[in-house]
């Protein structure tokens, strides 16, 4: 497993048996418009994936806003 990061700005995860483009990363960004805060989710998937991949991220989001009250 790699991991490369850069402070405030984002983390990404890959193995190193993977492509170099099969990864997923997180990033947070706020919105110029509203100052919200945005956390970015960006996977690697096969087509075939997609859908199953799309509702595993929106679980573990909805899990992590439980965790911590938002």
């Amino acid at each position: 497993e790699r991991t490369e990061c850069f402070e405030n700005n984002y983390v990404r995860y890959r193995w190193d048996y993977y492509n170099e483009d099969e990864f997923f990363e997180f990033r947070i960004e706020q919105s110029i418009v509203t100052s919200e805060t945005i956390l970015r989710i960006t996977d690697f998937a096969e087509k075939a994936d997609l859908e199953s991949s799309e509702q595993l991220w929106n679980q573990q989001v909805a899990d992590l806003k439980h965790r911590i009250g938002a």
